[in-house]
């Protein structure tokens, strides 16, 4: 990574396996209860976005509804998150980072509550 591609983080990246699972925005209809259109694990996550590793293509500029289930809470945070990178891999698979768009300044807090305290631990 180049050192200006560093300096543009906001947020430390720490390297996870978290349950996430997230609906296309397009997708979403109003009022109706929703299934998620992927389940994924996180490769890492930061207080502005994630990376995870899906086997449907997506496109940079979509939008994704996310939840996040963290170990340490029982309600998933939730945000709003634009598609930034794809990267194509073996198998059909994709590595997506996405940043959140639109997050609380709780559920963020939970986020890097959550970061920090793993990283005590590491």
């Amino acid at each position: 990574m180049t050192e200006r591609h560093l300096t543009k983080r906001r947020f430390h990246r720490f390297d996870s396996g978290l349950v996430s699972w997230f609906l296309m925005k397009s997708n979403k209809k109003k009022g109706a209860p929703q299934k998620p259109d992927a389940v994924v694990k996180t490769k890492n996550i930061a207080g502005g976005g994630i990376a995870f590793l899906i086997k449907k293509k997506l496109s940079v500029g979509d939008f994704l509804e996310m939840e996040l289930q963290l170990p340490t809470t029982e309600v998933p945070v939730s945000a709003t998150a634009k598609v930034m990178r794809i990267e194509e891999l073996k198998d059909g698979l994709y590595d997506i980072g996405v940043c959140f768009t639109k997050i609380s300044h709780t559920q963020q807090e939970k986020l890097l509550k959550y970061i920090d305290l793993m990283e005590s631990k590491s």
